[in-house]
């Protein structure tokens, strides 16, 4: 706590903006532990797990990785077991592990840790000397065999890029302060993904819940879903979803909110933007109140799909997915 009011009183002396304190912020929580808001009751662990599509009997890992500037790629691979290569970032040549990587399996979960920051000090220094630090960046790539399931993975990083493919999973938590997150082709009951000035994107994959939220960067969901979350102030948020997808909740100041369903003409709808635009493509009437607000309201097509957008001043934007 002590060291969350000494960058509230560097702010106020100007001695970091207020860009620089919301970075060291989420990067003091992350060497606290990755810590993500579970979203209520819009996302939930799903009873039965995402079908693998595969009948081969499924081993099972837990992950437990916190990074700092490491880069991280987790993918299915032809591998008798966990697979760990520590690469140079820029070439991909394989490099010797850096003496402050560390590596341990303590039952059925992998641990993987990058210390380099053991005061408070060493992240006032790593936010103001990051770009320095990208250059010597390491690139992890962990491959998984073709048989195995994560049963519940955290993995975080303050600057690295995060990056899952082509994996089978019933719990992932990611977040980063400022890398990206890239999930292609991932099977998982339920994904957390959350950056602050990062992008997500997410594509072709098969996610009972979904939550992802930015600060800053982009959100772009693409794949099928049951439930989905979203949320950020800026970036603007795109999701295309082309399955049934039963709830759908998005949230945003500024940046601009498209959704693309299968059948927007069976949800129930809940738009609504105070000085922003709404466009339902013809799917619903959008009623303009006095103050410059703007609502869509219908409550009467579903007992069970519901999209309910939110924005301050930026654009709503409702369609039927491309083919659909």
């Amino acid at each position: 706590m002590k060291d969350k009011l000494d960058i509230l009183k560097m702010v106020a002396s100007n001695e970091i903006s207020p860009d620089e304190a919301l970075s060291l912020l989420d990067a003091l929580d992350h060497t606290e532990g990755i810590d993500i808001d579970d979203g209520g009751d819009i996302v939930e662990t799903l009873e039965e797990p995402v079908d693998s599509g595969n009948d081969a009997p499924l081993s099972y890992k837990n992950f437990d990785i916190g990074l700092i500037s490491c880069r991280l790629n987790v993918e299915k691979s032809n591998v008798d077991d966990v697979t760990v290569e520590i690469l140079d970032a820029q070439t991909r040549a394989f490099i010797p592990k850096p003496e402050w990587l560390y590596f341990s399996e303590e039952g059925d979960t992998i641990y993987v840790k990058e210390r380099r920051m053991d005061r408070f000090n060493d992240v006032i220094d790593f936010i103001k000397n990051s770009a320095q630090i990208m250059k010597s960046q390491v690139f992890i790539n962990i491959k998984l065999p073709l048989d195995m399931l994560i049963e519940n993975a955290k993995i975080g990083s303050i600057s690295g890029n995060l990056s899952l493919i082509g994996i089978d999973a019933h719990d992932i938590a990611l977040k980063t302060v400022s890398g990206q997150i890239n999930v292609m082709q991932v099977k998982v009951n339920r994904m957390m993904a959350k950056t602050t000035a990062g992008s997500i994107t997410v594509d072709d994959v098969k996610v009972g819940s979904g939550q992802y939220t930015s600060t800053s960067g982009k959100l772009k969901v693409y794949g099928s879903h049951q439930k989905i979350k979203l949320k950020n102030v800026s970036g603007g948020i795109r999701v295309e979803d082309t399955n049934d997808v039963a709830n759908v909740y998005g949230q945003s100041v500024s940046g601009k909110l498209e959704v693309y369903v299968k059948s927007p003409e069976k949800y129930n709808l809940s738009l609504e933007t105070m000085s922003g635009k709404i466009d339902t493509s013809g799917f619903a009437v959008v009623e303009k109140l006095g103050s410059g607000k703007k609502i869509v309201k219908v409550d009467n097509r579903s007992r069970g799909h519901y999209i309910e957008l939110n924005v301050v001043s930026g654009t709503i934007l409702l369609d039927a997915v491309e083919g659909h």
